[in-house]
């Protein structure tokens, strides 16, 4: 009996450890269902606030009216919308020239996208900024992304000169859009633009965290 006992107690026992880690399960599901619903909830509430605004309202696109030059090929009044060319290779130089607009804009910076690519911007001559030539000549990798180069007082009417070193073979076929804009609202304007996948993205980082 005494043996029976005490292999019934150490059954009912095994049982109750065995029944911890469901309830843990049960409770992480409820977790990540509720945070799902919130985070759909918010989603949809920033949309209905802020879903009709459109950014880059008080930017400067400079898309049309570029020279590039690709190597020894030349191409003018070039609309970046509609220009494509074969895909670049590692050595080559694209230049892109264009006359900055009369428009003012406080605390400006131009936005470039650039993939693969040492950068250097020149105004009338005058360099401004420059990003990887260093790395490049020290055979690292020269990497994707967006650059933010802030504009002198009086950037107003003046050549603006876009230079590429490409560093990667089939690196890229177009020019993204160029942009100017207030310091203070591009950054804001870039997260409004990518809000979803922002959204998405706190979401699976939150749901995922639940689960664990």
């Amino acid at each position: 009996m005494i043996g029976l006992s005490k292999s019934l107690g150490l059954y009912h026992e095994d049982e109750a450890i065995m029944k911890i880690p469901k309830l843990k399960n049960k409770k992480n599901f409820i977790y990540a269902v509720i945070t799902t619903l919130c985070i759909i909830s918010l989603i949809g509430i920033l949309y209905q606030v802020i879903g009709n605004k459109e950014p880059y309202q008080d930017g400067i696109w400079l898309n049309t009216e570029w020279k590039i030059t690709i190597n020894d090929q030349v191409s003018q009044d070039v609309n970046l919308n509609k220009f494509s060319f074969p895909a670049t290779q590692k050595g080559d130089r694209v230049l892109l020239e264009n006359m900055l607009p009369e428009q003012k804009i406080i605390d400006p910076v131009l936005r470039i996208m650039t993939y693969y690519s040492t950068v250097e911007v020149k105004l009338d001559g005058e360099q401004i900024y420059e990003y990887g030539v260093d790395d490049y000549a020290a055979d690292r990798l020269v990497g994707c992304g967006y650059h933010y180069v802030t504009l002198p007082e009086g950037y107003e009417g003046r050549k603006l000169e876009i230079s590429l070193g490409v560093t990667e073979n089939h690196a890229f076929t177009s020019i993204e859009d160029i942009l100017i804009e207030e310091d203070g609202k591009i950054i804001t304007d870039f997260i409004f633009e990518n809000r979803m996948i922002l959204c998405i993205s706190v979401f699976l980082i939150v749901f995922g965290c639940v689960l664990i």
